[in-house]
């Protein structure tokens, strides 16, 4: 399970909660993403060219989009840039780094 949490008025808050698993068929981790805002996604991850690939559809949030990432890790940090599937094209939707927490 993965957490995400943003910050408003100074305190952070859960943005996210993601649930993954293995999927033995297609031989890769798929995950579910419920968004803080409704609705949820689906989605898996492979490792290319050294960094993890996610690719989401967005399933009951008309308001957000469905989106695909890149992340790039270091010891205890990981950026992930990503884009927002927008009108059919694939668009920048911004870089985000995240810091491992015990």
């Amino acid at each position: 399970v993965g957490k995400s949490f943003g910050e408003r008025d100074n305190k952070p808050f859960q943005t996210r909660e993601t649930v993954y698993y293995w999927n033995s068929e297609a031989k890769r981790i798929e995950f579910i993403d419920f968004i803080d805002t409704g609705g949820y996604g689906l989605g898996w991850m492979e490792l290319r060219e050294n960094q993890v690939y996610m690719d989401v559809k967005v399933v009951g949030n008309p308001g957000h989009p469905s989106w695909r990432a890149w992340m790039k890790e270091d010891a205890d940090s990981q950026v992930i840039r990503v884009e927002a599937l927008r009108d059919g094209r694939w668009v920048d939707f911004g870089s985000y780094p995240y810091k491992r927490t015990p």
